[in-house]
Formats: C-alpha cells, sequence, structure tokens
C-alpha cells in the first residue's frame, strides 16, 4: 500500500514539473517565426528621384549618322534650289504650230471649226512675226560686225606703222577671246590701243591678268585715256655705235629677234617675242 502511494506522488510530480528547459529569448524567436509566415510580399524597388524618366543617352556612332543624315538632307535641298534656278535660266521652248484644222476634225461643226481656225490663223501670224524679228536681229548684228571690221582695218591702215599686224598678232597672242571681246568693244579706237600696247609688253602683261570683265573694261578705259592724253615725245636721236662690239650686240639682238618673229609668224604665237622684247627692254 505504501508502495503504491509512493509510486501515485512520483508520477504526480513528474506531471507536475515542466517538460524542457528554454532560453529566454526562445518566445521572441518562436513569435519572429511566426510573424515571418505572416509578412506582406514586398514590393517594387522605388526608382531614386532623377533617374525617373531620364532617356538614355546616344551612342556615338548614332550621332553620327545623324550628323550625316541632316548634311545629305541639306545638300539635297541646297542641289534642288540649285536645280530650279537653271531651269529658270533656261530658254523657254519655242512654240511649235500644230496641224492646220479641218472640217472633219469638228464632224462637220462650222462655228467649231472656224473657231479653232482664227486661233491657228493668230498663232501661225505671231510666230512668223517672231521669225521676221530674229531675221532682222541677224542682219542687223552682222551689219555691225561688218562696219566694225570696216573701222578697224581703216583706222590701223591710218596709223600708217609697217608692224601693225605682228602687233595685232602679238595682242591676240596674250589675251584670250573674252578679253579680246571686250578690247574690241569697249575702246573707241582698238587699233591704235592694240598697236600700243603691243609697244609695251610690262602693260599687256598685267591687262593679261585681268580675269574680271567689268575691271578688264575699266583698265581699257585707263589705258586709252593715258594714250589719248599723252603727248608723243620727240625721238631722241640714236647714239652712234663706238665700239665694235656694241655693233655685235646689237646684231645678234636683232637676229634673235627676227629669229622668234618668223617662229611665230609660222606657229601663230608671238609670246615668245613679246618675252624676248621685255627682257630686251629691261636692260
Amino acid at each position: 500500500m505504501d508502495q503504491t502511494d509512493e509510486l501515485q506522488t512520483e508520477v504526480e510530480n513528474q506531471t507536475a514539473a515542466p517538460a524542457a528547459v528554454l532560453f529566454d529569448d526562445a518566445d521572441e524567436l518562436e513569435a519572429g517565426g511566426e510573424g515571418e509566415g505572416n509578412q506582406e510580399p514586398a514590393g517594387e524597388v522605388e526608382t531614386p528621384e532623377g533617374e525617373e524618366g531620364q532617356q538614355p543617352r546616344e551612342s556615338r556612332t548614332f550621332q553620327e549618322i545623324r550628323k550625316n543624315l541632316n548634311g545629305a538632307l541639306k545638300d539635297k535641298r541646297r542641289m534642288e534650289r540649285e536645280l530650279e534656278d537653271l531651269r529658270a535660266k533656261l530658254p523657254k521652248p519655242e512654240p511649235t504650230l500644230g496641224a492646220k484644222p479641218t472640217l472633219d476634225q469638228y464632224d462637220y461643226d462650222e462655228t467649231r471649226f472656224s473657231e479653232a481656225y482664227d486661233k491657228w490663223m493668230e498663232q501661225k501670224a505671231a510666230m512668223d512675226a517672231a521669225d521676221r524679228q530674229k531675221l532682222d536681229d541677224q542682219r542687223k548684228q552682222q551689219d555691225e560686225i561688218e562696219n566694225f571690221k570696216k573701222s578697224y582695218k581703216a583706222r590701223s591702215e591710218a596709223l600708217g606703222v609697217a608692224d601693225f599686224q605682228e602687233s595685232e598678232a602679238e595682242v591676240g597672242a596674250m589675251l584670250n577671246q573674252t578679253q579680246s571681246g571686250l578690247l574690241m568693244r569697249g575702246a573707241d579706237d582698238p587699233a591704235a590701243l592694240v598697236y600700243a600696247l603691243s609697244k609695251s609688253p610690262a602693260r599687256l602683261i598685267d591687262l593679261s591678268r585681268i580675269t574680271d570683265p567689268v575691271k578688264f573694261t575699266v583698265a581699257v578705259a585707263k589705258l586709252e585715256m593715258n594714250l589719248t592724253t599723252r603727248k608723243t615725245p620727240r625721238p631722241a636721236p640714236e647714239p652712234r655705235i663706238s665700239s665694235e662690239r656694241s655693233a655685235t650686240g646689237h646684231s645678234a639682238s636683232g637676229s634673235q629677234l627676227e629669229k622668234l618673229r618668223d617662229e611665230a609668224a609660222r606657229t601663230g604665237d608671238y609670246s615668245r617675242v613679246v618675252a624676248y622684247k621685255k627682257q630686251m627692254g629691261a636692260k
């Protein structure tokens, strides 16, 4: 009986004792574990201020492509403008006269045929008048050229010089076609100016270097003004040759000049003659 009571008392004591010894923070850890299961899912990461809406920078290659494209578009617009300017400067095509109207073209409608025929006759009369005007202008231009040639020839003969053709060739060799035309049409006395220029190689060379038509015309006017206002001095007496050396030198230079003139007469190029005269004048 006593043993039974002792066993019952021991069982009761074991039941009343705690099941295990836990750490002081066990409850907190357990509470934390339970809280993790109840946490809400994390939302999206917030974008820092200043980065939202910022566009990515263009690469260097893309910048070069954009630059080249803009340049090509500018060139295209410029070329289109130049093309329009050229088209505007082109002569307009001349109107052409169509075939003469016939009555059967208008189903024998005399009213329509009469209107078309009158219009065709007006066009024909206008074109005939334009053709006559063009022929008259060509005749006038040809007459002006012929009169200029006659006047130029008469003036060159009136100068009374034997080497005018050679002088004319020298000037023609130094000036281009445009310059020669400006000199002939711009000078009051082109024959006298041509001869004077052939005797002044320095002025002739300076004049040949002027490419602007306006400046060239002004230079021609100045030269001609100087030519007409300058008094011709009396020729100085020729110095006597006092030695055979001087005579030999003069003869050699004259012989060389004659050779260059003969060569220029064959080739038509008097540039070497002009250069040689300039060289001899500088000595």
